[in-house]
């Protein structure tokens, strides 16, 4: 195995590392489909990067629908853990 560090920047302080999964697990990526260490600050960038390009690539439609479906499950979640 090779030496343990963020990917993009060579930190190696391992207290603040973090396993990015390639397949994000929300899309039912697992440990087989590969993993990356990343520091915190670049870990959290590549999901903001993924989940943007994601939702660039959806027709007016699906993002109309995936608001709604966001919204419902957000008001869900609130009244349910009050």
């Amino acid at each position: 195995m090779g030496k343990i560090e963020c990917k993009i920047c060579k930190e190696d302080d391992q207290s603040k590392l973090e396993l990015h999964h390639l397949i994000p697990k929300f899309m039912g990526g697992t440990d087989s489909d590969g993993r990356v260490y990343l520091c915190k600050k670049h870990h959290g960038m590549v999901h903001n990067f993924v989940i943007s390009k994601l939702w660039n690539s959806l027709s007016l439609e699906h993002k109309m629908q995936f608001r709604q479906r966001a919204k419902i499950m957000t008001l869900h979640y609130i009244n349910t853990n009050r």
